[in-house]
């Protein structure tokens, strides 16, 4: 049995190298090597040897074509200087072990045959790629080679797929003992292969013998800078599929922080160091420590209870990872919302940029969220957004749109539950008075009643200053001036109260009845006062145009804007009346029929006077 005193010099010169040990062969395995060696003799070359490949401690491996099958095959035999049985046997238990493990991750195993001199060759199939060790921190030639962006992110997706290697190997019993980058192949597309299984072990009892016990393994035997602690051997071997949970554990330290787990100048420092485990780490996520710790935990018991569960959490890391890319991008979107919200706030001139954002937050976190519904930052966001644009939309006094952020929100607090309710009652009102204030204000109503009224009217003003001429001018001050206002002052409120529904309905409508009113009236109160000043009939009929043009302008200004062709008449008509008395009258008529027909244009309904009779 190898001691750790002989191993000291080999562990403190190359911590990173495989310690092999020396296993006589036993009653088992000499009679396996006697079946192999009665197959000397073969009638025809079976393999046609090539380039050496590589070699390793005591193993090289060569290019061959499988003459049989035409095909280029790996050939691993013993250097020359290593013919010992023990020798040959640990080749051949390598390939018993990996011949019993058919896995996509596994090196399939072809032929174990004898050369011309009588030494084993193990038929392997070619692998064409590297070792993962030379590619696991160089991001440029993983790119290059494997068109990934993310180094991290492709290591991680490599050491999943040895991780249902090693998961295969443990269903079937068999211990690996030497996890490493460098016992990992990547094949040119990406194919990856879990190799070297030399001093593999079996948990399992072999009735063949060919396989050695992991109970009998009591020496010191793997990697030191990965080693487990029981892997330091002992009177009583601990070896279990718990330590291979350790060395994959070690495989994602060097990983995440880009150097193995162990290191030291001397055989004291490397052993501490394997001793106090698990390392402590720098560069990874707090999730990913985690998981480093509990895989390389120093007691078996408290780490995974297989690769297959590491693997898992490590399928949960890589998922969270996915679902914390995306919410730190949909976080950075929260941050300019933020930002544009205090800047400007409620009177925010920015609102396409502004819901813009908004969606990009919203989306972003909920993508995170289906990635990871447990993401509490993402949960954190996406409710921060959401309660921000509640907010916004508060202060626009939408309740409606705040109510229906809502949905967005998985519990919202009371109090924003009775202000978004509060607010929308305020716009409700706001509407309702908005609505009734729209309603009296509209136009149509009562259209076709004004265009009557203004019809009838029209055509007496029309007529009425021409009959004036009839009479003397001294009497229009008398019975007949004063009778004529009052008799269309009543007429306008018997047709005021006939129409009063219509009429009163709207501001409009009641404006401009007023108007009428105020008109008449002023009429007399304008007869009387010039009647007691003596000012002659005509310049009392011209000063009527003026009143007029002054109501027509007022209605003009606050009623309809349509009306100003009525103003401008009486106020052109008062002009000429001023210039030319004696025909008053006539610009009077002509006035008057102007705004006749200026109003019966602008009220005209909609249907037209009309309206075609449907059959």
């Amino acid at each position: 049995m190898q001691t750790l005193g002989a191993l000291a010099e080999t562990i403190e010169q190359a911590p990173s190298s495989t310690i092999e040990p020396v296993v006589g062969a036993d009653t088992a395995g000499r009679q396996a090597l006697e079946v192999l060696r009665k197959l000397r003799g073969a009638e025809f070359e079976r393999l046609r040897p090539g380039v050496t490949l590589g070699q390793g401690g005591m193993g090289i491996v060569k290019l061959a074509e499988q003459v049989a099958l035409g095909r280029d095959v790996a050939v691993k035999s013993l250097r020359p200087e290593f013919t010992t049985d023990a020798a040959i046997l640990s080749l051949l238990r390598e390939a018993w072990v990996t011949g019993s493990l058919e896995h996509p991750n596994i090196v399939p195993i072809h032929d174990v045959s004898l050369d011309a001199l009588g030494r084993p060759e193990v038929v392997l199939k070619r692998i064409e790629g590297e070792h993962w060790g030379d590619l696991m921190h160089d991001a440029a030639l993983v790119k290059e080679r494997h068109g990934a962006d993310n180094l991290l992110e492709w290591n991680l997706r490599i050491f999943r797929q040895v991780t249902r290697a090693v998961h295969f190997a443990h269903s079937r019993g068999i211990i690996h003992r030497d996890l490493k980058p460098e016992n990992v192949m990547i094949g040119s597309f990406g194919e990856v292969y879990l190799v070297d299984w030399g001093i593999a072990v079996s948990v399992k009892d072999d009735p063949s013998g060919r396989i050695r016990l992991a109970k009998d393994a009591t020496e010191m035997a793997g990697t030191p800078c990965y080693m487990a602690p029981e892997m330091l051997g002992g009177v009583e071997s601990q070896l279990s599929t718990l330590t291979d949970v350790y060395l994959l554990g070690g495989i994602l330290f060097e990983i995440s922080e880009g150097r193995p787990p162990h290191s030291g100048s001397h055989l004291a420092e490397i052993v501490s160091s394997i001793l106090t485990t698990p390392p402590e780490t720098q560069h990874a996520s707090e999730e990913l420590s985690q998981i480093l710790s509990r895989a390389m935990h120093a007691k078996p018991s408290a780490r995974y209870e297989s690769a297959e569960q590491l693997g898992l959490a490590l399928d949960d890391y890589l998922r969270h990872r996915g679902s914390r890319c995306l919410e730190a991008r949909a976080e950075e979107s929260l941050r300019e919302l933020r930002l544009l919200i205090e800047a400007q706030g409620a009177e925010c001139r920015e609102e396409e940029r502004l819901y813009a954002l908004y969606a990009e937050c919203r989306f972003g976190f909920r993508e995170a969220l289906a990635a990871w519904p447990e993401n509490a930052g993402a949960q954190e966001g996406s409710r921060e957004a959401t309660e921000l644009m509640i907010e916004l939309e508060l202060s626009h006094g939408d309740g409606e749109a705040a109510e229906r952020l809502l949905v967005d929100l998985s519990a919202p607090s009371p109090n924003l539950l009775e202000r978004i309710a509060r607010t929308r009652q305020e716009a409700a009102a706001k509407r309702a008075r908005f609505a009734a204030l729209d309603a009296d204000l509209d136009m149509s109503t009562g259209q076709r009643t004004r265009a009557l009224l203004a019809a009838a009217l029209g055509v007496i003003w029309t007529v009425m200053p021409l009959v004036k001429d009839l009479f003397p001018p001294v009497t229009v001050y008398g019975w007949v001036g004063i009778g004529s206002s009052i008799g269309l002052l009543s007429l306008v409120l018997g047709f005021g109260y006939w129409a009063r529904d219509s009429l009163s309905r709207t501001l409009p409508n009641r404006r401009i009845f007023a108007a009428l009113i105020f008109t008449f009236v002023a009429n007399m109160v304008l007869g009387a006062g010039c009647y007691m000043l003596d000012v002659p009939p005509l310049v009392y009929h011209t000063l009527l145009l003026f009143s007029w043009a002054a109501v027509a302008s007022v209605l003009a200004i606050t009623v309809d804007i349509h009306l100003w062709p009525a103003a401008a008449g009486f106020l052109l008509g008062f002009l000429l009346a001023a210039h030319n008395p004696a025909h008053v009258h006539w610009y009077m008529s002509v006035s008057n029929l102007v705004l006749t027909l200026n109003a019966v244009y602008v009220w005209r309904p909609a249907e037209g006077y009309f309206p075609k009779r449907t059959r």
